[in-house]
């Protein structure tokens, strides 16, 4: 019994040996070591600073879908004479967008105008009718 004692006391010590050797390495202080004041000082290479625009700028690859879309279509027919926006770009109501080819409408309206005279002057000779017949 005193034997098995006595080995359960050295198995203890020696289980508290590394421990105790542990804690002490770990608790000793490190002094900074000094240095010499005759050493050297390094060389150092100065340059001066670069002074230029910085443009910051990403690529990116993808598709835009616009929030509302237009379709435009025209009230007359007739040719394209020329196209004042850019696809994609901002328009704002009453901003012309196209020109139509006028000049079949300056016909008619040519024509119209004629009419308007010619039937203007028909009256004017109807009225002057009416008043020699009346007198």
């Amino acid at each position: 019994m005193k034997i098995l004692l006595k080995l359960q006391s050295i198995r203890q010590d020696f289980l508290l040996f590394p421990i105790i050797v542990l804690t002490l390495t770990a608790c000793e202080q490190n002094t900074p070591q000094t240095q010499p004041f005759n050493q050297a000082k390094p060389k150092v290479t100065v340059a001066a600073p670069l002074v230029k625009d910085i443009t910051d700028w990403d690529e990116f690859t993808g598709r835009l879908y616009p929030v509302e879309s237009v379709e435009i279509r025209p009230r007359v027919s007739g040719y394209l004479q020329s196209i004042h926006f850019v696809e994609g770009s901002l328009v704002k109501e009453g901003d012309l967008l196209y020109v139509i080819d006028p000049r079949p409408y300056q016909a008619i309206l040519d024509q119209t105008k004629a009419e308007l005279s010619r039937a203007r002057a028909g009256l004017k000779r109807a009225e002057i009718k009416l008043t020699r017949a009346k007198d």
